[in-house]
């Protein structure tokens, strides 16, 4: 190996590593594979607030997020807000609107699925954000 590819083969492994850190990085946020194989699509406003509302998701980052019976959503670290909005159903997918500390959030609709560990929202481009449940 020469010392450029070596170079390169490190920068590579640097930027995966610090990709992992952050939101929708290259590592799972759940113990095993076979829960991130066992989501089940929630399709109704009934189901999202029976398995989804009033739970709390942690972020790679260690913010919590929650959805409210209210049709509100909300994450924060520690007592630090960073961001909060409303949500709707609409048809089979989930939609908010609302902003962050860096400004306002693209309204959006997401489908929904749920594991025993956590939440999977899937944008109309297909990439996904898959959150554990605080326990």
């Amino acid at each position: 190996m020469t010392f450029r590819s070596t170079r390169a083969a490190a920068a590579l492994l640097f930027a995966t590593g610090a990709l992992a850190g952050c939101e929708g990085g290259l590592t799972s946020p759940f113990p095993s594979r076979g829960e991130t194989d066992a989501f089940t699509p929630i399709l109704t406003e009934e189901a999202f607030r029976a398995q989804v509302v009033g739970r709390e998701v942690v972020y790679a980052n260690g913010a919590v997020g929650s959805y409210g019976g209210d049709g509100t959503w909300s994450i924060a670290d520690g007592e630090r807000i960073l961001g909060g909005g409303a949500w709707t159903w609409e048809g089979d997918r989930w939609c908010r609107e609302g902003s962050t500390f860096e400004g306002p959030v693209t309204p959006a609709c997401e489908t929904v699925a749920v594991s025993g560990a956590g939440v999977r929202f899937t944008r109309d481009d297909g990439v996904q954000g898959a959150l554990p449940f605080r326990i």
